[in-house]
């Protein structure tokens, strides 16, 4: 996560992958998933610093946004 967005904004995945959320701006972020998730795929409470990581074990399209910052969105796609 930079200031403002997610890098990469769109993350290709096979299933079972691990996708880490790392927050190193010092700003306050969450992650907060749109609809549809995989089972144990829970959204990432306000942090400022830190890794947070979730597996993805369900193909699909899984969007997801910061509610801290308006236009700060992303999309995992699991294959």
């Amino acid at each position: 996560m930079l200031s403002a967005s997610f890098t990469p904004t769109t993350l290709t995945v096979t299933t079972n992958a691990t996708v880490s959320f790392i927050n190193n701006s010092g700003l306050a972020h969450d992650v907060n998933f749109d609809g549809t998730r995989p089972a144990g795929v829970a959204d990432i409470p306000v942090h400022s610093t830190g890794t947070n990581s979730r597996t993805f074990t369900t193909v699909g399209r899984f969007a997801f946004h910061c509610s801290q910052h308006a236009g700060m969105d992303g999309e995992i796609v699991v294959n």
